[in-house]
């Protein structure tokens, strides 16, 4: 078929000029790309190095491994590093392996933005330090994780984690589990935390009751006997919410005495009254048999 030689030209010149603003476009990325990578050989003078280091530390701010485009030179010197990791913490994965135990470059990164993710990236003798795990700890809790073995087994260092992320116990030692002292105060700040106690304190009534004033949920994690135990359930009943009930064994969920106590509960709640707490022996005396 013949073809319009008036209709021709047009579009051929806006294949052309589509064609040349694409390969513009690629051309100034690979220009970008370029100018990311710092060539001393070519650096004549102390502004084209600043240059050269400003615009590395805009792109390190935007991606962390932007920072292996950087010279040798660059990678190890101090100030530089110390600039880039306050902007974009996670460039400590991209420092030299040295480097990583250098306290004032690892703590330039964990006080970045990023540092939660960051401290990973730390030396092994720095993950093991208390003062600085300390330090990471009040802001990212979840990094008890990359902690050494021995700080795990802190229970200062474990509590101190559960201020800033509860799940951060599911990281300590499993000693801690059947520690009494400490689980009380892990319940106290988690009710949940009892999930994870040893089968002994998941059977002790009071252990069970902080757990429960904290988090009603938590009466799940009790023993089965004490779900089953009528007494204990109307004292958690009385620490807690009607909520507890639903909880118990399916026997005592039918007790006519405990879902009127769980009714009474409800009330005293929805009228913002306090309720104080009772021991198991309180709930021996009112009790209704």
């Amino acid at each position: 078929v013949a073809q319009n030689p008036s209709t021709a030209q047009p579009v051929t010149r806006r294949l052309r000029r589509l064609l040349l603003g694409k390969a513009m476009g690629v051309m100034t990325q690979m220009q970008e790309q370029v100018s990311l990578k710092p060539d001393p050989s070519s650096i004549k003078d102390v502004k084209d190095e600043g240059v050269c280091r400003k615009s590395l530390l805009l792109a390190v701010e935007r991606r962390a491994s932007t920072l292996l485009t950087a010279s040798a030179a660059l990678r190890t010197d101090r100030a530089f590093l110390l600039e880039a990791l306050s902007r974009n913490g996670l460039a400590l994965a991209y420092v030299p392996e040295a480097l990583r135990g250098d306290r004032d470059i690892v703590l330039a990164a964990l006080r970045s933005e990023q540092g939660g993710w960051a401290f990973m990236y730390a030396s092994e003798e720095l993950r093991g330090d208390r003062d600085l795990v300390m330090e990471v700890l009040r802001q990212h809790g979840s990094c008890l994780k990359h902690a050494s073995s021995a700080l795990c087994a802190d229970p200062s260092i474990v509590l101190l984690a559960m201020e800033t992320d509860s799940h951060a116990l599911g990281h300590a030692a499993k000693e801690l589990f059947s520690n009494r002292d400490f689980m009380r105060k892990a319940v106290s700040q988690c009710g949940l935390s009892l999930r994870l106690a040893s089968d002994a304190i998941r059977a002790d009534p009071d252990m069970v009751l902080n757990a429960v004033r904290e988090n009603v949920a938590a009466f799940e994690y009790a023993s089965d006997a004490l779900r089953k135990d009528r007494l204990f359930v109307l004292a958690a009943l009385r620490s807690s919410s009607s909520e507890v009930l639903e909880l118990a064994s399916e026997e005592l969920r039918k007790d006519k005495d405990l879902l009127q106590a769980a009714r009474r509960r409800r009330k005293c709640i929805e009228k913002d009254e306090q309720d104080p707490s009772v021991s198991v022996v309180d709930a021996e005396k009112t009790v209704v048999v």
